[in-house]
């Protein structure tokens, strides 16, 4: 607990140490008022690079009272809190529409093992689904009873699922929508227009200072997805015949395929699912329930499926990310599959009291046993998080070679490292990593490919960059030489040795800013 976190499907660290270093970039703001929040010290010169990828500002405020103790063990009792209370809004969703309470625990257990979650236990802000089980069972209520205290439940919990996981927040905003306008329609009164409007209000006071702030930023930086990326991470129906290997099911299933994203919900949740539907929809009580989950898995089912998805030259997702604020810059589609399997679970819930009201109760317990067991995980692979760099580094900004060669998230695996081992230091880097990459960051990659050379060290002069550290492994016989001779014209200064690292400090004489990358020295 106090030293490892898990990797889910993750190969490399890098999305797990991002995820605690943006914890701690969140505490470090907190205790000093927020002051410069966005920027964060990755990406040196750009200002903004903490918009850059999802802020989940509310998980670094709960994990801040133990972060400073002790990283890892703060990460994981977010990560505990966040399963707990998965489970947890489930069961007060069930108990608020006269499940019994039996079926309600198991249902509530049922959410916390859900395959998709499981997959991707790697990435913090897939984890929490509490918020939008919370905005849904506040919305429902309003609908069916009404009253204020719904409003404000469901306006908290929009603000929790955005400040927790933008993209849990934007797949909810999607969900909640027909529900919202069949609650318009089916009241006739002007007051649940009133209460949806101070829901709305409740959630924007929240989040859209945050969300409008992080847009402005992306916008003004000119990023853009492009359509290819989109594809490549949106789901296909080879995706959803696949279970993850995280779990016994998926050790025991054969893979339909290849896949990226294994998004099979399990034989046993959709057995569940299946009868919980029938059941639903032959008794007129929770028919209008059960129609609206079934309303909420199609919709998740087929935006999942993103720009793949056409109706003749119609592309649906297209027009999502023409009209729908927040889908120009959704990277993955396929995580909207995580409501393919809430979905699943809510009807599972009325095949639960169905059999449990017919005293089919021992039937009850062995599909449940039979579905938790399919969905239980076995794969716990573990990640050590750094200790912080045990080197002294006292003047800032600072470039850390090698810079990454290549696109992808393993690649950055010892550039997020940095980050993390150097977030204490508030040591400002040249490197970073995020969901967005900045136009210099590809230009570094050459640049610093064979460093050190004239041009590399021009550009360390006109960004003012104070220190080098390299990693010593990395070093060449050559490049060594070439470091020895910048030293010897006084460019550069040894400052530390360490057995893992060199770190060299630039000298900003007349000499030294007069430098040119072709030339040599210019007269000062």
């Amino acid at each position: 607990m106090a030293s490892h976190i898990p990797l889910g499907s993750e190969a490399p660290s890098t999305i797990p140490f991002l995820n605690v270093w943006t914890m701690g970039w969140n505490a470090n703001q907190l205790t000093s008022g927020y002051r410069g929040y966005w920027n964060a010290p990755i990406f040196y010169p750009l200002q903004g690079s903490f918009a850059f990828a999802d802020p989940q500002l509310l998980t670094g405020l709960l994990a801040m009272p133990v972060w400073f103790l002790n990283p890892a063990l703060a990460y994981n009792l977010v990560l505990i809190l966040f399963l707990s209370l998965n489970g947890w809004s489930v069961f007060r969703l069930l108990i608020r529409i006269d499940t019994p309470y039996i079926p309600a625990i198991f249902s509530g257990i049922l959410a916390q093992t859900l395959p998709f979650i499981t997959h991707e236990r790697g990435v913090l802000q897939l984890q929490p689904i509490f918020g939008m089980i919370w905005s849904t069972e506040s919305l429902w209520h309003l609908i069916t009873k009404s009253g204020w205290r719904n409003a404000v439940g469901l306006g908290l919990g929009v603000a929790i699922t955005f400040l927790t996981s933008e993209y849990y927040g934007l797949a909810l905003v999607l969900i909640l929508l027909p529900l919202s306008l069949y609650g318009v329609i089916h009241q006739k009164c002007r007051l649940i227009i009133y209460r949806l409007l101070v829901a709305g209000i409740i959630a924007a006071l929240f989040s859209l200072p945050l969300l409008l702030s992080q847009h402005r930023i992306l916008k003004d930086a000119g990023f853009h997805r492009d359509l290819s990326i989109i594809s490549r991470n949106s789901a296909s129906f080879v995706e959803y015949a696949n279970a993850p290997g995280q779990t016994i099911g998926g050790l025991l299933k054969t893979d339909s395929g290849p896949s990226r994203q294994p998004l099979f919900p399990g034989f046993g949740l959709l057995t569940l699912g299946g009868i919980g539907l029938i059941a639903g929809l032959r008794n007129h009580q929770t028919r209008p329930w059960s129609l609206y989950l079934l309303l909420a898995i199609g919709i998740a089912f087929l935006v999942s499926f993103g720009p793949h998805l056409r109706f003749g030259n119609l592309q649906p997702y297209l027009l999502l990310r023409g009209y729908f604020p927040g889908f120009e810059n959704l990277r993955s589609p396929y995580r909207f599959a995580v409501w393919v399997q809430i979905g699943l679970m809510l009807l599972a819930s009325i095949s639960l009291t169905h059999l449990w009201k017919r005293n089919h109760r021992w039937l009850m317990i062995t599909l449940i046993a039979l579905a938790l067991i399919e969905l239980m995980p076995v794969e716990r692979k573990l990640t050590t998080v750094p200790e912080p760099l045990p080197l002294t580094i006292s003047n800032s900004p600072a470039l850390f070679l090698p810079y990454v060669h290549g696109s992808s998230a393993a690649a950055y695996e010892e550039t997020v490292t940095w980050m993390l081992q150097t977030l204490i230091l508030e040591i400002q880097m040249v490197n970073g990593y995020s969901g967005y990459f900045p136009a210099q960051n590809g230009e570094f990659k050459s640049l610093f490919e064979d460093f050190p050379t004239n041009a590399a060290i021009a550009k360390l002069l006109e960004l003012d960059v104070k220190t080098i550290v390299i990693r010593s492994s990395w070093l060449t016989a050559k490049q060594s030489a070439d470091l020895d001779v910048f030293v010897s014209q006084g460019i550069l200064t040894l400052a530390q040795v360490t057995p893992a690292y060199k770190i060299y400090t630039l000298s900003y004489s007349p000499l030294s800013t007069s430098y040119n990358p072709t030339h040599g020295f210019a007269p000062p």
